[in-house]
């Protein structure tokens, strides 16, 4: 079972996307549905997964190329994708923690 990532490169693509993006937008839809809330029939509230929606782009968009192989990046755009990467960080440490204060 420990090989399966080698054996099986889908796993790979899909161990690679942030889940963690998920867990607290669900959490504060299912409170708001709980509480009543007037946010809960906005329809805003779908711009809550663009993180989700940005990490599964960049990392499926990288492993294409490193996993596959079904296409080649070049150094320039390893940089590129590096420093989107980075952007992906500032929304795990600004994101996730807005949504526990809000």
């Amino acid at each position: 079972m420990s090989g399966a990532h080698r054996s099986v490169s889908f796993l790979r693509l899909l161990d690679d996307v942030e889940w963690a993006f998920l867990l607290p937008v669900f959490l504060f839809l299912f409170i708001l549905r709980r509480v009543e809330h007037t946010i809960k029939n906005n329809t805003k509230r779908i711009l809550l997964f663009i993180p989700f929606g940005y990490s599964v782009i960049l990392n499926i968009t990288h492993d294409l190329d490193v996993v596959l192989g079904l296409f080649k990046i070049s150094n320039f755009g390893n940089r590129i994708i590096d420093i989107l990467d980075q952007i992906e960080y500032l929304f795990v440490f600004t994101f996730i923690p807005m949504q526990l204060l809000y």
